[in-house]
């Protein structure tokens, strides 16, 4: 980090809150996973109210010390633009929406906690809207923050994929601890509880939903930086990340890498970077051969998959997928030594766009087909996607019968349990055998919380910052990183539920990197492009 005399004391604050919620906050733990959303709620919230304490005192201590006026003029440099395409607006709104929820409800006091289910009630929402706000106005991401979330990210794969080596479960096994004792975060868990326990996340969805945020964000970085250091340091989270994806065991994790792999794919074409994307894929694919020579070779009974999981836990198949990226690549590396004027000519806008309208088209046909011949994936019932299909529809059901002002306003922070306890108890006990506090679905889950005008606000919110980056990246490759994060983490967040391990990040990466593209907007010059050195 440059620290120059504009925005010295706020350029640290942010430094500092940025270490905190990449280095502290993932790997925090209380009572092994027996309290650890309690835990991570608080962690969050305190940690949180005390950087925005400090960033506010900053912004006054910048003013006063250095009398940098030419900074006021920069914050006001986007009003012009249309309130709508601005990601402060849509965070305001998506507050606003929180506020009225809450005041709509019956359970106002639990509300504001969101005891009630999973701690994401009013007092969070307005924490992160007020967050997401200071760190957007203006912030200069160091590297150190990005080293520091790699070593992190690491360590908390490590301890997946120890895990799943058995190493940390001889004292569960024997009585017996062994060097890993600082890992044994699940030795209290009971056997039919083992295997959907993991790394400092606690459920296997959780720790999912936190690699597809970290590995997005140094798939982004690989692919787009010339930087040789960031570039070894970022392929060796893709692989080590590659490989704890399957050990996570969670479709909800391959899906969000999928979005966002597809939008790093059209980045990559249209920056010239598809052989580094194609590496990349190398890389996951490794990450992948890699557990499959564990399951092969040094797991005994914990080999519990499922999903896209069990699919790609197969040696040949894996060898296949790499000798298949390998030759591509290949062909792809000699028509770029070959063919390159004629690649050149092509109008790479007009063929994206093909590549975006013919994705869908295949999407839905396959969709039609699949349900018409009856294959499980694409018939949609109760069972579907590990009974979420039950609760879908009966969260679509309550949403429908809901009266007109809880359409528009929802029915209160965390209440989706209240009215799914009162309306489906009997059908969750018979059918599913579980209760269920979460729509499993964020659009559902927001849609019965907050109505329509929270679904709308938190889609403006996602929609208007991977705009704001993408149109006003300069290249910058720390920038793909940060969109590629949101992306996945929306994807995933179709099939999976809000919670305060790893939404409250979500957040954060997102307005980290809305926040760093404004910084770049305001510079002469451009930092840290796909080109630099």
């Amino acid at each position: 980090m440059d620290f120059k005399p504009n925005n010295i004391c706020k350029r640290v604050v942010l430094l500092v809150y940025t270490l905190v919620i990449f280095c502290v906050y993932p790997v925090i733990v209380d009572d092994a996973y027996f309290n650890i959303t309690i835990t991570k709620t608080n962690f969050f919230q305190k940690a949180t109210v005390i950087g925005v304490i400090c960033f506010i005192i900053a912004v006054i201590l910048d003013i006063i010390i250095h009398k940098y006026y030419d900074i006021q003029d920069n914050l006001l440099k986007d009003d012009n633009k249309p309130f709508y395409t601005k990601p402060v607006f849509w965070m305001e709104m998506f507050a606003l929406s929180n506020v009225i929820a809450w005041y709509m409800t019956d359970c106002s006091k639990n509300a504001i906690s969101g005891s009630n289910a999973r701690y994401m009630g009013l007092a969070m929402y307005l924490i992160i809207a007020v967050a997401f706000i200071c760190i957007v106005t203006y912030t200069e991401i160091s590297k150190i923050a990005v080293v520091a979330f790699a070593i992190t990210s690491v360590y908390t794969y490590m301890i997946g994929i120890i895990q799943h080596l058995e190493i940390d479960v001889q004292y569960w096994k024997t009585g017996e601890r062994s060097g890993f004792e600082f890992m044994y975060y699940r030795e209290r868990l009971s056997a039919n509880q083992f295997d959907i326990y993991m790394s400092t996340f606690g459920n296997i969805n959780i720790f999912s939903s936190f690699i597809v945020i970290s590995l997005c964000l140094f798939l982004g970085l690989f692919i787009f930086t010339s930087v040789n250091y960031m570039k070894l340091i970022s392929g060796t989270v893709v692989v080590l990340g590659g490989a704890t994806l399957m050990i996570a065991n969670s479709d909800s994790g391959y899906i969000g890498v999928a979005g966002a792999l597809f939008l790093l794919f059209l980045l990559s074409y249209n920056n010239g970077k598809v052989k580094s994307f194609l590496i990349s894929l190398i890389l996951l694919a490794c990450g992948n051969l890699l557990v499959v020579l564990m399951n092969n070779f040094a797991v005994e009974e914990y080999d519990k998959r499922g999903g896209f999981a069990q699919a790609l836990d197969r040696m040949d198949l894996s060898l296949m997928i790499i000798i298949g990226l390998v030759m591509v690549y290949l062909l792809v590396h000699y028509l770029a030594e070959n063919k390159k004027e004629a690649l050149d000519k092509l109008n790479k806008k007009l063929i994206t766009k093909i590549i975006i309208i013919s994705t869908v088209i295949i999407g839905l046909i396959a969709v039609i087909v699949g349900n018409a011949m009856g294959i499980a994936t694409f018939t949609f019932n109760d069972k579907w996607g590990t009974y979420r299909g039950f609760v879908w529809s009966r969260a679509w059901n309550i949403f429908c019968d809901a009266p007109l002002v809880n359409k528009l306003f929802g029915y209160g922070n965390e209440t989706f349990g209240v009215y799914m306890n009162a309306y489906y108890y009997d059908d969750m006990k018979e059918i599913v055998g579980k209760i269920y506090d979460n729509a499993h679905n964020e659009l559902l889950q927001y849609l019965i919380t907050l109505g329509i005008l929270g679904l709308v606000a938190y889609l403006g919110v996602f929609v208007s910052s991977v705009i704001y980056m993408l149109k006003n990246s300069k290249g910058n490759y720390l920038v793909y990183g940060f969109v590629a994060a949101t992306v996945g983490y929306f994807a995933q967040s179709l099939i999976n539920l809000n919670q305060p391990i790893t939404t409250p990040l979500y957040f954060v990466v997102m307005a980290l990197g809305v926040g760093y593209t404004s910084y770049l907007r305001k510079q002469d010059g451009d930092y840290d492009q796909v080109s630099s050195k």
